[in-house]
């Protein structure tokens, strides 16, 4: 969401109509033809997407103009702008045959549909995540409007209205392609599931489990926000809205145990981050990958379980290191263990009833929409809801949902684009040829790529947008297509966390109180393995699973988290005693050298680990060891 654009504002006199029944009334419409739609399965995926943008795009109009003031968010303007919209889209819906047999002989009306369709998608993107989505879609229409007159090695036929409406409009790529396709059947159900989750409370019961089963323990509080972000963050789909959700619970909880603002606010970014990384729903990923790669679902999640491992293992060190060195303990009063399980669990069971599913091979979506019936049905026998509270999740479902559907939708603009004048290939091509022999230098201009690609994205946009244009470069070159994927997956979801547009970080700093740029280094660090991982298991899958023996697997897997455990104690400068800046860059050194899935350099870096330990801990060394505790 725009910073800009969240001044709240009140409906008076005639516009209150709009606000206080067309626009919840509309929401649910909304969700209910996407549940119904996607449970009964028999519409044509373009007419479906179709009417999902004609839905969700008239919906956000009304819902934005409802919430900020200025002159683009006037009522009556809105009010027309969705109307607009509506007929764009339903020229498609009405229509859909006869354009079938006419794509590329676009009539008048499809060409003004056209228009409007992607004008009224930059706009909605705009309003909900600022400039940077609709600028890279800009740019790339500029270049299929005008590269024919670029210089030859990116030059193309050039575009004119009636091709943009055939590529974009008239056929099921573009703005009917696999991104708003995914947005408007996965991610838009996944998203009602987080929604009626909220409703029946499963939240605030996560939130008790993990104070409880850190009752006492080191840093109890910051544990609290890595454990609940996690579980929630792989459901949500969105690692600001995962910040916002648990963030404004377990931030004044950590700043109330002692650690500082921007501490607290770097470590619900980092977590809330890895909740999308964190197998099974990975925040739907999984469920899109598995689309794009045409491989089980299965598969994904096998692969993506050590990485997680890792990921967390270092966040939840370095909150217990940074807790024994300001000796901030959680109290041992609370709720005992026995007990929250007792009362919390029910509320958990529609999660494991979710990849109940899932294992016995249910389609993820139709798991999905039978796992919010029985949210609702297993409601009435913890805290009821009723039909007003049904109502409201569906609203919030549809709110939730549409920026993220807006945003998949411009980035079906942009691959559009570059489908229609082959910058994909050209792109692939220069990669390759720049990088030339140097496999290393081709991952880290694709990682730049792809973070930068993702700032200022939702993840799953930016991870759709990134396979497109990075991925297939990549696999180019030989790499393992899952490995190649799950590479651009985590960069894609680390650009929230990597300046200057770090979304999830601003949103963790706002509620800390913290100095922006401060909360930003300290999550950077935080995610630090996150960012070398992909370097890792791209060049040998053992971390994924693929390709390796049981022994291999449990040897490269003790040693990983062995290393984690080391560069976490480097990145908090705690080794049972506080340690100079030349020993936490070598505990950091070390660690990442266990990380590596190689018999001699993991041994090589155990017992340099054990050294350290040795000299800065029990001997204490002036050179490692600090005389003082900070």
């Amino acid at each position: 969401m725009a910073i800009s654009d969240m001044t709240m504002t009140t409906a008076t006199g005639s516009d209150a109509w709009i606000f206080t029944r067309l626009v919840p009334v509309l929401g649910v419409v909304v969700t209910g033809y996407h549940l119904g739609a996607n449970y009964y399965g028999l519409l044509q995926p373009m007419w479906h997407t179709a009417m999902s943008l004609c839905l969700v795009l008239s919906y956000a109009f009304l819902q934005t103009a409802r919430t900020r003031v200025g002159l683009l968010y006037h009522p009556a303007l809105n009010l027309c702008l969705a109307v607009l919209v509506a007929l764009a889209f339903a020229n498609v819906l009405v229509n859909y045959s006869a354009i079938q047999m006419r794509q590329v002989m676009p009539t008048f009306l499809d060409q003004a549909g056209c228009v409007v369709a992607v004008l009224a998608i930059l706009e909605i993107t705009r309003r909900y995540f600022g400039m940077a989505l609709p600028v890279i879609a800009l740019v790339m229409l500029t270049y299929a409007f005008f590269g024919n007159v670029l210089p030859p090695a990116w030059r193309h036929v050039g575009w004119d209205v009636p091709f943009m409406t055939f590529s974009l409009y008239m056929q099921s790529e573009g703005l009917f392609g696999v991104a708003p396709k995914t947005a408007a059947t996965l991610i838009f159900v996944f998203v009602a599931l987080g929604a009626f989750l909220s409703r029946m409370g499963t939240m605030e019961r996560v939130l008790d489990l993990s104070q409880a089963f850190t009752r006492g323990s080191w840093g109890g509080s910051a544990k609290v926000a890595v454990f609940s972000s996690a579980l929630m963050g792989t459901i949500s789909g969105s690692s600001v809205a995962n910040v916002v959700a648990t963030g404004r619970f377990t931030i004044p909880l950590m700043k109330k145990a002692g650690f500082k603002p921007h501490f607290a606010g770097a470590v619900e970014a980092v977590a809330s981050t890895g909740g999308l990384i964190m197998p099974p729903v990975m925040g739907a990923g999984a469920f899109i990958m598995a689309e794009l790669l045409q491989i089980p679902y299965g598969t994904i999640v096998l692969a993506a379980i050590i990485p997680a491992l890792l990921y967390f293992s270092v966040v939840y060190g370095a909150v217990h290191f940074e807790s024994r060195k300001l000796g901030i303990r959680a109290p041992l009063e609370g709720e005992a263990r026995g007990a929250a399980l007792k009362r919390c669990a029910p509320y958990l069971l529609p999660v494991v009833v979710l990849m109940g599913f899932i294992a016995i091979d249910i389609p993820p979506v139709r798991a999905a929409l039978y796992t919010i019936a029985f949210c609702v049905a297993l409601s009435w026998l913890l805290t009821p809801m009723g039909p007003r509270d049904i109502l409201a999740a569906m609203t919030d479902s549809a709110e939730q949902a549409a920026g993220v559907i807006a945003a998949c939708a411009c980035a079906g603009i942009i691959i559009g684009a570059m489908d229609g004048t082959g910058l994909a290939i050209k792109f692939s091509q220069f990669l390759i040829s720049f990088a030339g022999d140097s496999p290393a230098l081709a991952l880290l201009l694709g990682m730049l790529v792809v973070i930068v690609l993702g700032m200022g994205l939702p993840a799953t946009a930016a991870y759709i947008l990134a396979a497109v244009v990075v991925a297939p470069t990549l696999i180019r070159m030989g790499y393992d297509p899952l490995a190649v994927h799950l590479f651009v997956f985590y960069y894609a979801n680390l650009s929230h966390i990597t300046p200057p547009v770090d979304l999830a970080t601003y949103a963790a700093a706002g509620i800390a109180g913290a100095n922006p740029l401060r909360t930003s280094v300290r999550a950077i660090t935080l995610g630090a393995v996150a960012f070398v991982l992909p370097m890792i298991f791209i060049h040998d899958p053992v971390f994924l699973l693929r390709d390796a023996t049981v022994p291999r697997v449990a040897f490269s897997l003790a040693t990983a988290l062995a290393g984690c455990t080391v560069i976490a104690a480097g990145l908090t400068g705690w080794l049972g005693v506080p340690v100079t800046r030349g020993a936490r860059v070598l505990l950091v050194a070390t660690g990442g050298l266990m990380l590596v899935p190689d018999w001699a350099a993991s041994l090589t870096g155990c017992l340099l680990a054990v050294a350290l330990w040795l000299l800065a801990s029990r001997l204490r060394l002036p050179f490692l060891a600090k005389t003082e505790r900070t």
